[in-house]
Protein backbone atom coordinates (compact mmCIF):
# COMPACT_ATOMS: atom_id res chain seq x y z
CA UNK A 1 0.00 0.00 0.00
CA UNK A 2 2.87 2.18 1.24
CA UNK A 3 4.35 1.62 -2.44
CA UNK A 4 1.28 2.49 -4.34
CA UNK A 5 1.08 5.79 -2.59
CA UNK A 6 4.75 6.66 -2.92
CA UNK A 7 3.92 5.86 -6.89
CA UNK A 8 0.61 7.83 -6.95
CA UNK A 9 2.38 10.85 -5.33
CA UNK A 10 5.57 10.66 -7.51
CA UNK A 11 3.34 10.32 -10.54
CA UNK A 12 1.61 13.63 -9.54
CA UNK A 13 4.52 15.42 -8.50
CA UNK A 14 6.48 14.91 -11.55
CA UNK A 15 3.39 15.88 -13.91
CA UNK A 16 4.28 19.60 -12.44
CA UNK A 17 7.63 19.70 -14.80
CA UNK A 18 5.43 18.51 -17.55
CA UNK A 19 2.30 20.81 -17.75
CA UNK A 20 4.90 23.89 -17.73
CA UNK A 21 6.17 22.38 -21.35
CA UNK A 22 3.15 21.72 -22.89
CA UNK A 23 1.33 25.13 -22.00
CA UNK A 24 5.00 26.89 -23.30
CA UNK A 25 4.04 25.67 -26.66
CA UNK A 26 0.98 27.58 -26.69
CA UNK A 27 2.38 30.89 -25.22
CA UNK A 28 2.85 32.69 -28.39
CA UNK A 29 -0.59 32.31 -29.88
CA UNK A 30 -2.27 33.63 -26.32
CA UNK A 31 0.80 36.37 -25.79
CA UNK A 32 0.04 37.76 -28.82
CA UNK A 33 -3.91 37.87 -28.49
CA UNK A 34 -3.92 39.26 -24.29
CA UNK A 35 -0.50 40.17 -24.28
CA UNK A 36 2.08 39.05 -21.97
CA UNK A 37 0.94 40.96 -18.42
CA UNK A 38 -2.34 39.35 -18.71
CA UNK A 39 -0.35 35.69 -19.14
CA UNK A 40 0.98 36.53 -15.46
CA UNK A 41 -2.07 38.07 -14.29
CA UNK A 42 -3.55 34.96 -14.90
CA UNK A 43 -0.83 33.04 -13.73
CA UNK A 44 -0.72 34.14 -10.30
CA UNK A 45 -4.42 33.66 -9.90
CA UNK A 46 -4.08 29.95 -10.68
CA UNK A 47 -1.13 29.63 -8.31
CA UNK A 48 -3.92 31.60 -5.40
CA UNK A 49 -6.89 28.46 -6.53
CA UNK A 50 -4.27 25.65 -6.55
CA UNK A 51 -3.00 26.61 -3.15
CA UNK A 52 -6.31 27.16 -2.01
CA UNK A 53 -7.47 23.87 -3.21
CA UNK A 54 -4.48 22.11 -1.71
CA UNK A 55 -5.62 21.90 2.12
CA UNK A 56 -9.45 21.00 0.58
CA UNK A 57 -7.98 17.76 -0.74
CA UNK A 58 -9.07 14.86 1.01
CA UNK A 59 -7.13 12.31 -0.59
CA UNK A 60 -4.01 11.88 -3.20
CA UNK A 61 -6.18 12.12 -5.89
CA UNK A 62 -7.94 15.10 -5.23
CA UNK A 63 -4.41 16.82 -5.31
CA UNK A 64 -4.21 16.15 -9.30
CA UNK A 65 -6.60 19.11 -10.10
CA UNK A 66 -4.33 21.80 -7.73
CA UNK A 67 -1.37 20.41 -9.10
CA UNK A 68 -2.06 20.76 -12.39
CA UNK A 69 -3.57 24.17 -12.05
CA UNK A 70 0.13 25.16 -10.20
CA UNK A 71 1.77 23.59 -13.17
CA UNK A 72 -0.54 25.45 -15.61
CA UNK A 73 0.56 29.01 -13.87
CA UNK A 74 4.34 27.87 -13.81
CA UNK A 75 3.81 27.35 -17.58
CA UNK A 76 1.85 31.12 -18.24
CA UNK A 77 4.34 32.84 -15.97
CA UNK A 78 7.83 31.57 -16.83
CA UNK A 79 7.75 32.07 -20.11
CA UNK A 80 5.36 35.06 -20.17
CA UNK A 81 7.94 37.21 -17.36
CA UNK A 82 11.25 36.45 -19.26
CA UNK A 83 9.38 37.83 -22.60
CA UNK A 84 8.83 41.06 -20.42
CA UNK A 85 11.94 40.81 -19.38
CA UNK A 86 13.21 40.82 -22.64
CA UNK A 87 11.54 43.81 -23.34
CA UNK A 88 12.05 46.05 -20.49
CA UNK A 89 15.83 45.57 -20.78
CA UNK A 90 18.06 47.64 -23.06
CA UNK A 91 19.74 45.26 -25.61
CA UNK A 92 23.48 45.94 -24.09
CA UNK A 93 22.53 45.03 -20.69
CA UNK A 94 19.76 41.96 -21.16
CA UNK A 95 22.07 39.20 -20.34
CA UNK A 96 22.42 40.56 -16.98
CA UNK A 97 19.05 41.21 -16.76
CA UNK A 98 17.84 37.46 -17.29
CA UNK A 99 21.22 36.44 -14.80
CA UNK A 100 19.58 38.77 -11.94
CA UNK A 101 16.22 37.05 -12.49
CA UNK A 102 17.87 33.85 -12.17
CA UNK A 103 19.90 34.86 -9.27
CA UNK A 104 16.44 36.38 -7.64
CA UNK A 105 14.41 33.08 -8.59
CA UNK A 106 16.86 30.94 -6.79
CA UNK A 107 17.05 33.45 -3.92
CA UNK A 108 13.09 32.66 -3.68
CA UNK A 109 13.63 28.82 -3.69
CA UNK A 110 15.88 29.27 -1.11
CA UNK A 111 14.54 31.16 1.35
CA UNK A 112 10.85 30.40 0.44
CA UNK A 113 10.98 27.28 1.77
CA UNK A 114 12.24 28.54 5.50
CA UNK A 115 9.70 31.05 5.67
CA UNK A 116 6.73 28.42 4.90
CA UNK A 117 8.20 26.52 7.53
CA UNK A 118 7.61 29.08 10.00
CA UNK A 119 3.93 29.70 8.75
CA UNK A 120 3.56 25.96 9.48
CA UNK A 121 4.52 26.02 12.59
CA UNK A 122 2.32 29.15 13.47
CA UNK A 123 -0.79 28.18 11.62
CA UNK A 124 -0.37 24.42 10.52
CA UNK A 125 -0.13 22.76 7.07
CA UNK A 126 -3.41 23.71 5.56
CA UNK A 127 -3.08 27.20 7.09
CA UNK A 128 0.21 27.56 5.22
CA UNK A 129 -1.49 26.70 1.65
CA UNK A 130 -3.90 29.51 2.41
CA UNK A 131 -2.02 32.48 3.68
CA UNK A 132 0.07 31.07 0.15
CA UNK A 133 -2.72 31.48 -1.78
CA UNK A 134 -3.27 35.13 -0.13
CA UNK A 135 0.20 36.21 -0.80
CA UNK A 136 -0.15 35.61 -3.90
CA UNK A 137 -3.09 37.18 -4.68
CA UNK A 138 -1.88 40.25 -2.68
CA UNK A 139 0.83 40.04 -5.22
CA UNK A 140 -1.07 41.39 -8.21
CA UNK A 141 -1.69 44.60 -7.09
CA UNK A 142 2.13 44.83 -6.35
CA UNK A 143 2.98 43.69 -9.64
CA UNK A 144 -0.20 45.55 -11.91
CA UNK A 145 1.80 48.64 -11.70
CA UNK A 146 5.16 46.92 -12.56
CA UNK A 147 4.33 45.47 -15.60
CA UNK A 148 2.64 48.80 -17.66
CA UNK A 149 3.14 49.20 -20.11
CA UNK A 150 3.55 46.15 -22.61
CA UNK A 151 6.97 46.63 -23.47
CA UNK A 152 8.48 46.56 -27.34
CA UNK A 153 10.68 43.83 -27.77
CA UNK A 154 13.68 44.94 -30.22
Amino acid sequence: MAARMAMIATTIRSSIRVKPWVLIVQIPPLAGRWGARALVKLGFVLYAISLALIPLATNLWQLAVPVLLFGAANGFNVPSILTILNGYAPSQYRAAFMSLNGMLLRLGQTVGPVLVGVVVQLVGIAGSFIVSAVLALMMLPLLVPTLRPEPAIE
